[in-house]
């Protein structure tokens, strides 16, 4: 009897390449959007299966404050005036970050097509801000 190689794909190498390029080019698409986009009846664990070859999976992104320039730079000039303090110096500042938190408030998480070696890459991060610039006084 010849040897069995179970069912026969669905799709082919041309329909993978055309799944990468979507997938590359818009990180943040939907499985939804993926199967509208390819014409395709093809399931959620079958994109998946295929994108887990080349090492894409889907990731919720990254978060980090967005931080202007003028923040940044009075950041800098802060840690520079601050560069030479001791440990005796630093024991009478009380550092304070709280912040009010209210369940289903604010912006959904975004969820992104990535590598893992893509974990910071700008287009994969989420921006947030915190309101006002962040005063510092000493």
């Amino acid at each position: 009897s010849k040897p069995r190689s179970g069912r026969p794909k669905e799709w082919d190498a041309r329909f993978e390449r055309r799944l990468l390029r979507i997938v590359r080019m818009h990180p943040r698409t939907t499985y939804a959007e993926l199967r509208d986009q390819l014409h395709t009846y093809l399931s959620h664990d079958t994109l998946a299966h295929i994108l887990k070859k080349y090492h894409i999976s889907k990731w919720l992104s990254k978060q980090r404050p967005f931080l202007s320039p003028a923040v940044v730079k009075r950041r800098l000039q802060w840690a520079f005036r601050h560069a030479d303090w001791t440990w005796e110096d630093w024991i009478p500042i009380i550092w304070s970050d709280e912040c009010s938190m209210e369940r289903g408030a604010g912006a959904r998480r975004s969820w992104v097509f990535r590598t893992p070696g893509q974990k910071w890459d700008k287009e994969m991060v989420d921006t947030y801000s915190r309101g006002k610039d962040i005063k510092i006084i000493v």
